[in-house]
């Protein structure tokens, strides 16, 4: 009996066992190794965490007698892609994961190890490249009410895979006019997106597109609005705006040189004394004065009154007296 045949079987079941069960090789951003090839159908693992915001890219090559192939499993183990290349070939895979910081992503790359022939060794890569959509430094959120602020410029963003939409906000003043355009850096489908103050959509527009996309936003009122970019392409980001301006009077300069002289007059010096001119008080009769006349006047014409009533009356009794008088002398004439 052949003892090493009866216990080189247990002996394979256990590598290939031992293989299967082996924890998958945990890389990060600048990881890059070259590997002997081996003449068994086996394949290597490894683990990507990547960096938030960050875009990944995977490299695998081999030498003649080398088939690159790599696929890539999520962290649900759901095939995401599988790639294939010719023998001595070069795969080259960028994957965009999408923005959630909440939840770390995970994904598996599976790298076929096997060569024939003259195959000596393969190559495999990692590299990061940390997005920075609209200048923030990183990935701009698909969280509308999360958007960072921007404002009216020209910005450059990145749409692919599970990175799919893209919002920003701006703040607005009162009759401010803006136009959004929107350009595609190659051809592909591009979406834009407007949200006013008050949570309504005032633009939506999605399209296939080659050349650009414009809209345009009047805003009655002070407020904040979102912009929202969907796609899976890179896009350049115009934002223009003009608002209401007070009007602005131009006051012309007058120079030095060409102002007219303004002459102020001296007073003038006076030597002598001022002349004194006497002041002639006028004779005022007032009410006074009147009044003592008039009563002088009416106490004359009683008097007046007076004397002839009393003449008159005198008169009378010398008259009365007189013929008396001659009456008593005819009666002592007869008498005698």
């Amino acid at each position: 009996m052949n003892h090493t045949k009866l216990f080189s079987f247990p002996l394979l079941f256990l590598f290939l066992l031992a293989f299967a069960v082996a924890e998958p090789i945990s890389i990060a951003d600048g990881y890059f190794v070259s590997v002997p090839v081996t003449d068994e159908l086996l394949e290597a693992e490894y683990l990507i965490t990547p960096t938030p915001y960050a875009t990944f890219t995977l490299t695998l090559s081999g030498s003649t007698g080398y088939v690159p192939s790599m696929s890539i499993n999520d962290a649900e183990e759901e095939r995401i892609v599988q790639l294939n290349a010719e023998e001595g070939g070069t795969i080259t895979y960028t994957f965009t994961p999408g923005e959630d910081v909440r939840d770390a992503k995970s994904y598996t790359v599976f790298i076929n190890t096997y060569g024939q022939g003259v195959a000596t060794s393969y190559s495999f890569g990692y590299e990061e490249v940390m997005q920075n959509d609209a200048d923030l430094g990183m990935d701009a959120t698909k969280r509308f009410k999360e958007a960072e602020t921007i404002a009216p410029g020209e910005y450059t963003g990145f749409l692919a895979d599970e990175d799919d939409v893209d919002y920003y906000s701006m703040q607005l003043t009162g009759g401010e006019d803006i136009t959004i355009t929107l350009r595609p850096v190659e051809k592909g489908s591009l979406g834009l997106t407007l949200i006013d103050g008050e949570y309504n959509t005032r633009i939506d527009q999605k399209v296939h597109i080659e050349e650009d996309l414009i809209a345009h936003f009047s805003s009655n009122r002070a407020q904040q609005v979102w912009l929202g970019i969907e796609g899976s392409i890179a896009y350049n980001l115009i934002i223009e705006s003009t608002e209401d301006e007070p009007e602005v009077v131009v006051v012309p300069v007058v120079e030095e040189e060409n102002k007219p002289e303004v002459v102020v007059p001296e007073p003038e010096l006076i030597d002598d004394e001022p002349e004194v001119v006497p002041v002639v008080e006028e004779e005022v009769t007032d009410g006074k004065s009147k009044m003592t006349g008039l009563v002088i006047f009416t106490v004359a014409v009683v008097l007046l009154v007076i004397l002839v009533l009393f003449t008159v009356t005198r008169n009378r009794e010398l008259k009365e007296e007189l013929k008396e008088a001659k009456t008593k002398s005819k009666k002592k004439a007869a008498k005698k």
